[in-house]
């Protein structure tokens, strides 16, 4: 029986920003994500062999651990680009489950401190394209440009010229509006594939169970490597942190019997990763141990040498005198 509202299985603090970040840190997947929600045109001018993560931590140290998102740039293809030209991607993740105008206002205000920072130590401001992927329940309705959150409208104001009020449009891509189809036809990994699939339905485990079949092909796919197993696994963390106990098992029934080999394929590399921790753990303590047996015996050579000197010392002395 499906549960409609329960109390999570434990409070975690930004388990969608874990998820996320886990496979959009890949570089391989990151260039995917970035060509998927880009402009056509705009993408074949990007040399995507060329895209780096740059860090974000510098904006705004103190809310860092608040924000999921992530910056990366590239090199333009473009002939009329200046040599050594990055174009700087933005990527902002909106969990909310409801749509929020503040979003736009926390962007120009990341972009400003970016732009900032980049004059200060490179002496120019790059141009930077800002995008939004979010999964609000039903889509989302809030502002997409800042001129909507304005009163009045520029563009009501007789002999106002828009052009001279501020004003931008990230890109958003809304996963409540991208069917199964299109989101498996993403250029990324199977397990990030996942990834756009829990972030959309997991808020409602009726459309999680109905669409779980659409996605048994990619779930076998994730499960091939080892690369990808780590994925699915923080997939099934999540799903574990954002689900109530019953319909996590619910759901776990179901899969199991699509795909009764996930089990057996999830706990063998668990299995895995706690023998490798467990012998690094080992490897670490008999190396801790013989950097410190050394140390002591070190210091227990230098004093016993200390104090035979000293006798010696003593000795010869007493004897010539």
């Amino acid at each position: 029986m499906i549960q409609q509202k329960t109390k999570k299985r434990r409070a975690v603090n930004t388990p969608h920003d874990a998820l996320f970040k886990a496979c959009f840190t890949s570089l391989q997947d990151a260039a995917g994500l970035l060509r998927h929600i880009v402009p056509a045109e705009l993408a074949s001018t990007v040399d995507w062999s060329s895209l780096a993560l740059e860090p974000t931590e510098f904006v705004s140290p103190q809310l860092a651990a608040s924000r999921c998102d992530l910056l990366f740039s590239a090199s333009l293809l473009e002939p009329k680009a200046d040599s050594g030209e990055r174009l700087f991607f933005y990527v902002l993740v909106e969990h909310q489950s409801t749509s929020r105008d503040d979003v736009l206002l926390r962007i120009l205000g990341y972009l400003q401190r970016l732009w900032e920072w980049h004059h200060q130590h490179h002496r120019q401001r790059p141009l930077v394209l800002p995008s939004v992927v979010c999964h609000a329940v039903g889509g989302w309705t809030a502002a997409t440009r800042l001129h909507q959150l304005l009163t009045p409208q520029p563009r009501a104001v007789p002999g106002l010229d828009p052009r001279h009020v501020p004003d931008f449009e990230p890109i958003f891509y809304d996963l409540s509006q991208v069917d199964d189809s299109t989101l498996q036809q993403v250029q990324v990994s199977a397990a990030c594939m996942l990834i756009f699939w829990v972030l959309r339905d997991s808020r409602q485990i009726e459309q999680l169970l109905l669409r779980l079949p659409a996605w048994i092909g990619v779930i076998r796919q994730a499960l091939t490597s080892e690369g990808e197993l780590k994925i699915y696994l923080q997939v099934q963390w999540y799903l574990q942190n954002v689900l109530s106990d019953a319909n996590y098992r619910l759901f776990k029934e179901q899969l199991n019997g699509m795909v009764p080999e996930a089990e057996e394929v999830t706990m063998l590399y668990v299995d895995t990763l706690a023998r490798e921790a467990q012998e690094r753990g080992m490897a670490k303590g008999m190396a801790e141990g013989m950097q410190q047996g050394m140390a002591q015996g070190m210091q227990q050579g230098m004093q016993q040498g200390m104090q035979q000197g000293m006798q010696q010392g003593m000795q010869q002395g007493m004897q010539q005198g």
